[in-house]
């Protein structure tokens, strides 16, 4: 029963943490991937400003934000664990 009830909060929990996680290098690395002109950009119009606020924003925020994202998604699944199996 276990297994049946928590495999929806298990996805729904490698979903955010993968997703979250991938945020951070693809802001780090906004240059990289960026194919188009910075000035429609947040950060915008120059090219430095838009990687400064796609860094600073998109990549230490997520590199801060996703330990405490993860402690939560954990807490929740281990509250489940021990309500469906005590």
């Amino acid at each position: 029963m276990h297994a049946l009830v928590a495999l929806p909060l298990n996805l729904i929990s490698a979903l955010v943490t993968l997703y979250g996680w991938s945020i951070v290098p693809m802001n780090l690395g906004w240059p990289l991937r960026a194919g188009g002109d910075p000035a429609g950009a947040w950060g915008g119009p120059t090219f430095a400003g838009a990687w400064a606020f796609h860094a600073i924003v998109g990549g230490l925020g997520f590199l801060l934000l996703m330990p405490c994202v993860v402690r939560a998604l954990t807490g929740l699944q281990l509250r489940w664990a021990r309500t469906a199996l005590a």
